[in-house]
């Protein structure tokens, strides 16, 4: 449910821890921005190829229920190339596309979480603040 209700927005923040800490516990017991970023791009890419199988499955479906109805080149190419480059671990938004292949994702996949906007905001410490110290991953 809650990767649904992110489905359902324009965006995403990504926040990304950039300081070191014994009060803050971090889940893999070091920071590391980048491969944190990795992550969370791979749990994305993850979620958008269970979302883009399940799209193809119902226009799939759709065909066969309906013989007359057929899926265009376009669709099939759209879809092959998002397969494609999900199973690489590479977002939909980072990719080139075509007009063409723009407004078929637009039509028939517009909740991919990848292909949304993304801002990243780097959690920094005071200290670092402070002194202007950039950790940019």
């Amino acid at each position: 449910k809650q990767w649904y209700q992110r489905r359902v927005h324009g965006g995403l923040f990504h926040v990304v821890r950039c300081f070191e800490s014994d009060d803050v516990v971090h889940v893999d017991d070091s920071v590391d921005p980048v491969r944190d970023l990795e992550t969370i791009t791979g749990e994305l890419c993850a979620k958008d190829k269970v979302y883009v199988k399940k799209c193809r499955w119902e226009e799939n479906e759709a065909v066969r229920k309906d013989p007359k109805y057929k899926l265009s080149e376009c669709f099939v190419q759209t879809f092959d190339k998002a397969q494609e480059l999900l199973d690489k671990g590479h977002p939909l938004g980072k990719a080139t596309w075509t007009a063409a292949e723009i407004e078929m994702i637009n039509l028939k996949m517009p909740g991919a979480i990848t292909t949304k906007p993304i801002i990243y905001l780097l959690n920094i410490s005071k200290k670092d603040f402070i002194r202007g110290r950039k950790q940019t991953p």
